[in-house]
């Protein structure tokens, strides 16, 4: 009686095994179909306790992988992720680099292939992030003084035009001009003050409302505005300019 020879069919993915770099393979439901030994180092964990279950089993649910991954199989587009975080109960967690490959088989959808983040790589990439907020805070912060410098004289006119001004509602319009001119210059000053609080103050609500009608009918002169007023409604606490800026983006939206 003689033996049978052993199975010599080839593994599909025989050629993946070669792999330095982690590979894993799912399909259109991200069950795990396949690990390679370099995604068995890298997560350390055997296929046996991989294939068949949830890719979330074996990644959790880095910030922004889940949806990558759903476009990648509904777009058939290639993805690549960088600075992915993998947490796992009880050990180290990994930053890794991720490229997603689409693939045309009846078995597999997706080719997943992970690098960890050199730790140099790292610091240089928060290094360059760090290098990049602190030139856009010195634009902001350029740009408000840039800002401030002709709204005085943007203020300055509206008040010497407001004196030769017989009409009132003319005038209203160059005090429209000046209120405006003030806000932008306190917006200015917040936008060079690194962490502004907010200023909560005892204010009346019909003075804001107001504000917020003479803003509107000057941008919106054909715009109907009507006011029923409650003048028995006490004094409220709040942040004069928040609660003028919120309203009046209402309003506009609206108008």
């Amino acid at each position: 009686m003689q033996n049978d020879p052993p199975d010599q069919t080839p593994s599909p993915f025989a050629g993946l095994e070669l792999l330095s770099s982690a590979v894993v393979l799912v399909d259109d439901e991200l069950i795990v179909r396949y690990l390679n030994p370099g995604a068995e180092n890298l997560f350390a964990v055997s296929s046996r306790k991989i294939v068949g279950y949830s890719l979330r089993r074996l990644l959790g649910e880095p910030a922004g992988l889940g949806t990558a991954l759903n476009n990648v199989l509904r777009d058939n587009w290639s993805y690549t992720g960088h600075n992915l975080t993998v947490l796992r109960p009880g050990m180290e967690a990994l930053h890794l680099d991720c490229t997603v490959t689409p693939v045309e088989s009846d078995a597999v959808r997706l080719l997943l292939e992970f690098r960890p983040m050199d730790a140099h790589l790292k610091v240089a990439r928060e290094e360059q992030l760090a290098h990049q907020q602190q030139a856009n805070r010195e634009l902001i912060r350029n740009l408000a003084h840039e800002i401030k410098n002709p709204l005085g004289g943007i203020r300055g006119s509206a008040q010497l035009l407001e004196r030769e001004l017989d009409d009132p509602q003319l005038r209203e319009y160059t005090q429209v001009i000046i209120a405006e001119a003030d806000r932008l210059q306190d917006l200015m000053n917040r936008l060079l003050t690194s962490h502004r609080m907010m200023q909560p103050s005892q204010l009346n609500v019909h003075d804001v409302l107001e504000r917020v009608r003479r803003l509107v009918l000057a941008e919106f002169p054909s715009v109907e505005v009507r006011r029923d007023y409650d003048t028995s409604l006490p004094y409220v606490t709040g942040d004069r300019e928040q609660l003028i800026q919120a309203i009046l983006n209402i309003t506009r939206n609206a108008a």
